[in-house]
């Protein structure tokens, strides 16, 4: 399927998803928006994640944390 218990895991603790993998459907992404919570990087840009991610301002990385805890609980399975 493509993806795994890690995405939950990663959003448990708090920590923004870094996601490489083309193509992927997501857990209810007909109902979140996960560029709110969530870093896509293509495959082809593998060799530049380093700068993709250190271009993120501490500013943006708030926000997606904020939003991240927003929908924390629906990543909770109990």
């Amino acid at each position: 399927d493509g993806w795994s218990g890690n995405l939950e895991a990663a959003i448990i603790h708090g920590c923004i998803p870094v996601i490489v993998q083309d193509g992927i459907d997501m857990p209810f992404e007909t109902y979140l928006n996960y560029s709110h919570f969530t870093v896509r990087v293509a495959e082809s840009d593998i060799d530049n994640l380093e700068t993709i991610l250190r271009n993120y301002s501490m500013d943006t990385v708030m926000r997606m944390q904020h939003s991240l805890a927003a929908v924390k609980r629906l990543f909770v399975y109990e």
